[in-house]
């Protein structure tokens, strides 16, 4: 499975739009559409928040092993605190996203309508 098929996989698996994810990785929706092409590759940044985010390991994304196991709690810390956005605030967002991933869908859906963020506004807002 190649970097692209890897990525696309996550992000289905996740229930999430290319552009969902573009949107809450910071990156545009047509950058995310060429790495699951395999058209384009991330730079380290990229990578780090895209392996934080679905909680894997960089060498996973990279095809370097077939493991996906969650990174440790360490190994979370050293990737964010490389990550050229890693402001405090920054940190505090992602952990709120990943518990939020966490939620059963219906109660994710809920609390997305709540904030604004739900797919129909992100799409509209892109």
């Amino acid at each position: 499975m190649s970097f692209g098929e890897r990525l696309k996989y996550l992000r289905e698996n996740r229930e999430l739009t290319q552009r969902a994810l573009a949107n809450l990785i910071k990156i545009g929706y047509s950058t995310l559409a060429m790495y699951e092409t395999n058209k384009r590759q991330p730079d380290f940044d990229i990578l780090n928040k895209l392996a934080s985010f679905f909680d894997v390991t960089t060498d996973y994304l990279l095809e370097r092993t077939n493991d996906s196991k969650p990174l440790t709690e360490k190994d979370k810390i050293i990737t964010l605190k490389s990550s050229k956005e890693a402001s405090p605030q920054n940190l505090k967002l992602l952990e709120i996203a990943r518990k939020l991933e966490k939620l059963p869908p219906e109660k994710r859906k809920a609390l997305e309508t709540l904030f604004g963020v739900d797919e129909q506004n992100t799409d509209k807002n892109s």
